[in-house]
């Protein structure tokens, strides 16, 4: 079994088009067909159904998959860590975030770090949640912090998690809203405005401010990240529910923030990483992160 026969069937399955998955790693359809051929063969199982509309995973080819994806993750964070150790360092730490909750804390821990670890090489990447969940489960990020992890137990078998921190949620509007330079609001006067919230993709749950199906919450729409809502709040087409942290990382004049008095529930801030590999360096980044949030409560 080669590498880049993992490749050519990984993007296989992920377009379920030889003819894409070609194009993709750039090769010829035929070496693309032969290679999988050549990977079945070895496996002794068949990976795709082919038929005349087109391509499906079987059952085995499912399996496969997974351990496809985990095994050319561990083998690009092995080429990172020597490039680490080409650059001087002698060891790779590779966190991702979700959102802006985290950035602040990020900054400050990743100070303290540097000095208590100063021959580590830190890499930060901030990605959807469910980019997040797969680089855990994969072996591309040693921990990843996010909030709205209630559905967390489905993955216990392979994911540890630790809550940091609860955050109360606050009202972010434009400086012109009639909302603005309210004390606080109600949810009953948030659900007359139209609200915007974070796109999850295909990843399950709902994110804490989207509105209940069947509640008479006006919705304007969804977005991928904090930027682009930011963006929309503040020219005054919608307004949005945050965390109180990121509202502490965004003081700016044209928007205001106004906490939330009956909001049925608070935004958990969790670190995860995959159960039984969390290395030194992500233990004593770890800790910095905890003492960031333990310093903040009452």
């Amino acid at each position: 079994m080669e590498m880049r026969q993992l490749r050519y069937f990984v993007s296989a399955a992920t377009h379920l088009n030889f003819t894409k998955a070609a194009k993709e790693c750039f090769i010829v359809q035929t070496a693309m067909t032969q290679q999988i051929a050549n990977l079945e063969k070895e496996l002794g199982v068949k990976l795709f159904e082919r038929q005349s509309r087109g391509l499906s995973l079987t059952a085995a080819g499912e399996a496969f998959l997974t351990d496809a994806r985990e095994i050319l993750a561990r083998s690009q964070r092995s080429r990172e860590r020597m490039a680490a150790f080409q650059g001087g360092y002698t060891d790779l730490l590779q966190l991702g975030h979700h959102g802006e909750l985290f950035r602040r804390d990020l900054v400050q821990a990743l100070t303290a770090f540097r000095t208590r670890s100063p021959q580590t090489k830190v890499m930060l990447y901030q990605l959807p949640r469910s980019e997040l969940l797969s680089g855990i489960r994969e072996g591309q990020l040693d921990l990843a912090f996010m909030t709205y992890t209630d559905n967390l137990s489905k993955y216990e078998k392979w994911v540890d998690w630790r809550i940091l921190g609860e955050e109360e949620m606050v009202l972010a509007v434009s400086a012109d809203h009639p909302l603005a330079g309210r004390k606080e609001v109600s949810m009953a006067e948030v659900d007359q405005y139209p609200r915007i919230w974070l796109f999850w993709g295909s990843e399950e749950g709902r994110p804490i401010g989207m509105p209940e199906e069947g509640s008479d919450a006006r919705v304007y729409g969804a977005v991928e990240d904090h930027a682009s809502m930011e963006v929309l709040i503040e020219s005054g087409y919608c307004v949005g529910l945050w965390t109180r942290r990121v509202c502490q990382n965004r003081e700016r004049a044209g928007l205001c923030f106004i906490p939330v008095t009956d909001f049925p529930q608070l935004a958990e801030a969790t670190a995860l990483w995959h159960r039984g590999e969390l290395s030194p360096s992500g233990e004593l980044f770890l800790q910095l992160m905890e003492e960031q949030f333990a310093g903040e409560r009452p």
